[in-house]
């Protein structure tokens, strides 16, 4: 991650914040109480996986709660989401890879 604050924030909810570095082209991802870092290829990967979660990928209990597991196979670190959440999650980065899609156009072009 940059020292400086080269950051365009994309999203930003009261428990959810995506940006994207314009000096060391990545995303960070916070939400609730997780965060991740994604290149363009790697947050599109994601999206996919959120969009591909099926009934039985909830089939983790906790609290009460049925939830998927989401993990980098190269990471111990993942993202632990109910059906809401993930729902939820899948907005917000939909929408950031939008938003960035369009600064894209117009600084491209510029």
């Amino acid at each position: 991650m940059c020292q400086e604050n080269p950051y365009i924030i994309l999203v930003e909810s009261d428990i959810a914040q995506i940006t994207w570095c314009k000096k060391c082209k990545s995303f960070s991802l916070a939400y609730m109480c997780g965060c991740a870092s994604f290149t363009e290829r790697e947050l599109r990967q994601f999206h996919e996986a959120l969009n591909d979660l099926q009934a039985f990928d909830f089939a983790y209990e906790l609290m009460g709660k049925a939830h998927a597991i989401i993990k980098n196979p190269c990471s111990p670190a993942g993202f632990c989401l109910t059906r809401h959440h993930a729902n939820q999650l899948r907005s917000y980065v939909a929408e950031s890879l939008e938003i960035f899609q369009a600064f894209k156009v117009i600084y491209d072009s510029e």
